[in-house]
This record gives structure tokens, C-alpha cells and sequence, in this order.
């Protein structure tokens, strides 16, 4: 214990009080330490309960058109592929069956041929069956023939390779009067133009 040597009364010793200069103060903060956003720390259950619903609608809303765009994109996209397989499809069928068709001609015109000659029947027959055999599976295509005489012309169908005035005055001009050269068409798409004659 001290003695106040005017007063000759003791005192207690301050120097344990001294506030040390480096210690942090409780009511500053800290540096380093992260500071609170205000505008994110909004207590959510204080927000009008109306609006809360309102906004959660509006954003349900939004996430469901943006889910039906989404599937409409992928149901567009699955038509898309299934039609680019059928038309990959037809056109290999076609290719693979135009291939075919000058052997078949080939073989009919033999057989044609052959019935003003004297050809042995058995080989005859065997040439027939095979013939036979190209049109049933030509059939099970859907191929049909276009070898039509004296109908009218259609650039769709036919190819003109000559003209010649029919001898009957009373066929009209632009008329197939001669099969050249058959076509063959499987529905309505014509895969081979018959080469044709027609009247002036």
C-alpha cells in the first residue's frame, strides 16, 4: 500500500488499471471481420405474407412455362429425328429397288423376245419364275408400273423421246402412242419416267 505524501493518507496503486492500447475494444469491430449486409438480412417472416405468396406464384409461373418450353422442344425434336428416319428409310427402299429395275427389264424383254424364237421351254420357264420373283417382291413395295398407251402425256410421269403424227386423225395431239421404255412409280412418287412416243 501506498502513502499520499500530502495527505499522509494511504491509496491503492492505479497501475493494474491502465488500459492496454492493443487490446481490441468489444464495441469496435474487428478489422477482418465480415460486416453484415443489412439488405440481406431481412428477417423474411416480417415481409407481408400477401406479397410472399404473390411472389412465390409469379416465380412457380415462370418455372413452368420455362419446364412446357422444354418439352415442347424435346417432343419437336423427337418428330424431327422420326422423320428424318422414315425419309432415310424410303430413300434407301428406292435407291435399292431403281438398282433392280434395268435387270427386270432386261429379263421381260427377254421373255418377250423369246416368243418368236424356238427357245427350250424348261429354260423358259425357269426365266419366268425369276421374272415372277422380281414382281412379287416389287409388289410387296408397292411398285407399280407405268406402261399405259394411248393416255394423255403428264410430265409428271412420262418422258417424251419422239413425236410422230398418229395415223388416226382422230387422236388428239400430246398423246402416249408408244411405250419406248416402261416407268414405275411406288404412290404418287414417280422413281422412273416411262420413256414414251407421242402424237403431234
Amino acid at each position: 500500500m501506498n502513502v499520499d505524501k500530502e495527505t499522509n493518507e494511504p491509496f491503492e496503486s492505479q497501475e493494474n488499471e491502465v488500459v492496454d492500447a492493443h487490446q481490441p475494444n468489444s464495441a469496435e469491430p474487428v478489422e477482418g471481420a465480415p460486416v453484415e449486409d443489412e439488405a440481406t438480412t431481412v428477417d423474411e417472416a416480417s415481409q407481408d405474407p400477401y406479397q410472399r405468396i404473390a411472389d412465390l406464384e409469379s416465380q412457380l409461373a415462370a418455372e413452368k412455362e420455362m419446364l412446357l418450353r422444354k418439352l415442347a422442344e424435346m417432343e419437336n425434336y423427337k418428330k424431327r429425328l422420326e422423320l428424318q428416319k422414315n425419309q432415310a428409310y424410303e430413300h434407301a427402299r428406292i435407291d435399292s429397288i431403281s438398282r433392280f429395275l434395268p435387270v427386270y427389264d432386261d429379263l421381260s424383254r427377254s421373255i418377250e423376245a423369246a416368243a418368236k424364237l424356238e427357245v427350250d421351254g424348261t429354260f423358259m420357264e425357269g426365266v419366268h419364275m425369276v421374272v415372277n420373283k422380281f414382281s412379287d417382291v416389287f409388289a410387296h413395295y408397292g411398285l407399280e408400273r407405268i406402261d399405259q398407251v394411248m393416255v394423255p402425256f403428264n410430265y409428271e410421269q412420262h418422258e417424251a423421246l419422239m413425236r410422230q403424227k398418229h395415223e388416226d386423225p382422230s387422236v388428239p395431239s400430246n398423246t402416249v402412242i408408244m411405250m419406248l421404255e416402261p416407268g414405275y412409280k411406288i404412290g404418287e412418287k414417280v422413281i422412273r419416267h416411262a420413256k414414251v412416243m407421242v402424237s403431234e
